[in-house]
């Protein structure tokens, strides 16, 4: 699985994934596929058609495939997988978690084929493609989406490798997501952090936070002002480039 796509969805469990949104090289955002599901624990997303799988009472469907034929690279195009199909074994060993799957496909290399077992209804086949090298793969996936962390509701936001909550008007760090995103080192979030202030501006919502942040120029000077156990704490820093071939993560 593409590396980037991997360290972008370690969320917690019970993801209530509310819509996704495929992106791949040449299709604009109003030609995407939105879809409204739920996955148990962590989904795996193949980068080679946009497909994002999930469990499902112990059996791996296919709760997306965010690519139609015709934009998916030419190796990918006449392979047959569809939404809500089954995905029964991989490279001939049985898979009956996300987990499994993505440690089998993980040994695969670059260009060796890679064989599925799936079944649709009664119907049952094989198909066999090469694994795609995530440099070059044209997929994107917006993933609108909340989830439950410790009681409460909590979103992410993957450009600060984050997920927040919002209490009455008052945006706090939840936990720290191991997301590269390029922040500088001295600029660590933690949880607990209140974030009170955006560019001298107080943040009044998650999603004004998300707006205005995802609004600043890369290198432009970034100015957060957090309260930490009762203590002020100001971050300035250039703000970075968004990693490439990432999946990011918005509230609804």
């Amino acid at each position: 699985m593409n590396p980037t796509i991997r360290r972008a969805l370690v969320l917690p469990t019970c993801l209530a994934l509310l819509a996704i949104l495929g992106l791949a090289t040449g299709v604009s955002a109003q030609e995407a596929q939105a879809v409204k599901m739920e996955i148990e624990g962590q989904p795996f997303v193949m980068p080679e058609f946009g497909a994002v799988i999930g469990a499902h009472d112990g059996v791996l469907k296919i709760d997306i495939v965010a690519m139609d034929p015709e934009d998916r690279e030419a190796a990918y195009r006449k392979i047959d997988i569809k939404t809500g199909d089954e995905i029964m074994m991989i490279n001939g060993k049985r898979v009956k978690s996300t987990a499994d799957l993505e440690a089998i496909y993980n040994t695969v290399a670059v260009g060796e084929e890679i064989t599925v077992a799936t079944k649709r209804g009664p119907k049952r086949q094989m198909i066999a493609f090469p694994k795609g090298d995530p440099e070059t793969q044209g997929t994107r996936l917006m993933v609108r989406t909340s989830a439950d962390h410790g009681g409460g509701e909590v979103t992410p936001i993957l450009a600060l490798a984050l997920l927040v909550s919002e209490d009455e008007g008052k945006v706090s760090v939840a936990d720290v997501l191991p997301v590269p995103v390029g922040l500088p080192d001295d600029v660590v979030f933690t949880s607990g952090d209140v974030i009170v202030k955006l560019q001298d501006e107080t943040v009044t919502s998650i999603s004004d936070l998300d707006t205005r942040y995802s609004g600043i120029a890369t290198g432009d000077k970034v100015v957060f002002e957090l309260l930490r156990d009762g203590e002020t704490r100001t971050f300035n820093f250039a703000k970075p480039e968004a990693p490439e071939g990432q999946i990011m993560m918005k509230k609804q």
